[in-house]
């Protein structure tokens, strides 16, 4: 969804056609063909006549040792149940943006906030934070693997994850450039962003440089914690509980009222 901060209105979502959802592989089933017994009741010819013990005194009518059928079940695939979805529009909402600190520098002290609106587990794997103009970040956890949000979490992802130097904020993940040759910065005068994934806008917002005050973040009324409410620029204000080092924002936690 994409949010017009500078003028107070709001343009459309920004969605792109979703792709088709992928197939899965129907298993390969093993045909087999049961034997029918021969139930006649003449002997075979290559054994009439003969006297039922072999040269050796052994009878001939001892039964030939046969491997038994399996009829156990086929074994169940070694690949894993996928135990998380990729994010349907508006599943993931922007919350929470921190684009110009005051206790440190921008490149240090940049976050968002994400949220978790559905009731499923999401994967960010194949998202990425756009940035006009089609400018991309990786969307990662603290171990650099791809983001995993369960329902209803808020999640903070920043442009520096260490607590010692970003202000205090306490991160989830970070956003950083594929080419790790650029800060992923936030436009003090003024940007657009979105969570895209796999060729699709989650959620979009742009701000104006107008909304920012030094310090403290923009966040969205928590009653507007949703991809269409999050699109009214009257829902958005600059947030007022104190962080640790001395900026203002609710990284992580639900964002202070805008009325």
């Amino acid at each position: 969804m994409l949010l017009t901060l500078t003028a107070l209105t709001l343009s459309g979502c920004l969605t792109k056609a979703d792709p088709d959802d992928d197939g899965r592989r129907a298993p390969t089933v093993d045909e087999r063909t049961d034997a029918t017994d021969d139930t006649g009741d003449a002997p075979p010819d290559d054994t009439a006549g003969d006297s039922g013990t072999s040269d050796s005194g052994t009878s001939d009518s001892t039964p030939t040792d046969t491997a038994p059928t399996d009829t156990a079940p086929p074994e169940d695939s070694d690949e894993p149940t996928p135990t998380h979805s990729a994010p349907a529009i508006g599943a993931i909402v922007i919350t929470e943006i921190m684009a110009h600190p005051s206790v440190t520098s921008d490149a240090d002290g940049e976050w968002l906030e994400v949220t978790n609106t559905s009731d499923e587990r999401l994967t960010l794997e194949d998202c990425v934070l756009w940035q006009q103009p089609s400018f991309t970040c990786e969307l990662l956890d603290l171990e650099g693997t791809p983001v995993l949000l369960e329902p209803g979490d808020i999640l903070t992802l920043c442009a520096n994850t260490d607590a010692a130097t970003n202000g205090g904020v306490p991160c989830d993940g970070s956003y950083v450039s594929p080419e790790r040759n650029s800060d992923c910065g936030l436009g003090n005068g003024g940007d657009a962003i979105a969570i895209e994934c796999e060729d699709r806008f989650i959620d979009a917002v742009e701000y104006g440089e107008t909304q920012l005050i030094e310090g403290s973040s923009l966040g969205v009324d928590p009653s507007a914690v949703d991809a269409s409410d999050n699109d009214n620029a009257l829902k958005w204000c600059p947030q007022i509980s104190p962080m640790r080092d001395g900026d203002f924002g609710t990284p992580g936690a639900e964002n202070d009222s805008c009325y």
